[in-house]
């Protein structure tokens, strides 16, 4: 008797799954030129980049300057 209480349970459960996640039946016409899924997007702000300017003891001046070599990307201390 308990087997079969079992079996109900697991077909009534598989039963809600397949109705949860069923296949979407909706039909969209493909040559339909009523909807227009176009994006107008704005242009990019301008860059607000600055240097990193470092000064030293004795009165030089220095920034901090990206270097890429090999698909890597470093630091280094150049003269402004």
């Amino acid at each position: 008797m308990r087997n079969w209480k079992v079996l109900i349970i697991i077909f009534l459960v598989s039963v809600g799954t397949i109705l949860e996640y069923g296949i979407n039946y909706t039909f969209v016409h493909a040559s339909s030129s009523k909807v227009n899924y176009s994006i107008i997007q704005k242009p990019t702000d301008k860059p607000k980049d600055k240097p990193i300017k470092i000064l030293v003891h004795d009165g030089g001046e220095f920034c901090y300057g990206p270097i890429f070599s090999g698909g890597e990307s470093y630091i280094v201390i150049e003269q402004c």
